[in-house]
């Protein structure tokens, strides 16, 4: 069983980064709130930012902001040349139209890849990527679950699967029996984020977990019953690292228009 170290695969990443010429662009943040994971999350950001040498601005807004006026922020900051890439923090307080803010966003400007004619893959997808290719596995003739159909991680993810010629499956609110749903899985790809959300026994012997969740969907404190997976990506130290390394390289590409 192998427990994947993101902390060391994102390190490869942006030293990689670190050869490239560094583009001259602010990388800007919006967050709406103070949701203390959010800005955990950003402050994260704005440290890579620094080794980078790149210019990372966050701006904080008060969550009494009105649709209108999140809109009009959104747009001025898109609207500015000096800034090369922006970010909007999700998730957004529940009285905002998410579908309405992320429309007024630049796609060549979304590192989140949230717009749909962003030139850059969703961050996600990107670690999935480096993950298994650090693994040596091909998803092709695999099982693929796909738990949970969100905008940041489910959604972009299982498109992309099955844009691959993937056996995927997607297990959602609705489903009722989790257990057997996952019961004869290769891979389950999961970001919920409910603790708990996975009994790693009811995967077969040789699965492996990608999980995406905060708190993580599979719970680690009892390491015995993992023992039977090929590998998992553990809480923190996983997906996180990787997810802020390959969303630095769609800054890059999408400023200095390099394969990376």
């Amino acid at each position: 069983m192998i427990k994947i170290d993101g902390k060391k695969i994102a390190k490869k990443i942006i030293s990689e980064l670190k050869k490239k010429l560094a583009p001259k662009k602010i990388l800007a943040a919006i967050l709406v709130g103070d949701d203390k994971a959010s800005l955990a999350f950003l402050r994260r950001k704005e440290k890579i930012a620094e080794e980078l040498e790149i210019e990372f601005r966050l701006h904080q807004l008060d969550e009494n902001i009105s649709q209108k006026e999140l809109e009009e922020t959104v747009q001025r900051i898109s609207n500015d040349n000096r800034v090369g890439g922006i970010i909007v923090q999700l998730p957004l307080p529940a009285k905002f139209d998410r579908e309405k803010i992320l429309a007024v966003l630049d796609p060549k400007k979304d590192v989140d890849a949230l717009s749909l004619d962003s030139p850059v893959e969703a961050p996600v997808i990107g670690v999935v990527k480096v993950i298994l290719e650090d693994l040596g596995i091909s998803i092709i003739n695999k099982k693929v679950v796909v738990i949970g159909k969100g905008l940041l991680i489910g959604r972009p993810i299982a498109k992309w699967l099955a844009a691959q010629g993937v056996e995927v499956k997607v297990a959602d609110s609705k489903t009722k029996d989790l257990k057997s749903f996952l019961a004869d899985s290769d891979l389950v790809i999961t970001g919920v984020g409910k603790a708990n959300l996975i009994d790693p026994t009811w995967l077969k012997n040789g699965a492996g977990i990608i999980d995406f969740g905060f708190p993580p969907d599979i719970e680690t404190i009892k390491p015995e019953s993992l023992n039977h997976l090929a590998f998992y990506t553990p809480t923190p130290g996983g997906t996180g690292p990787i997810l802020v390394a390959i969303l630095f390289s769609n800054f890059y590409r999408l400023n200095i228009n390099l394969l990376l």
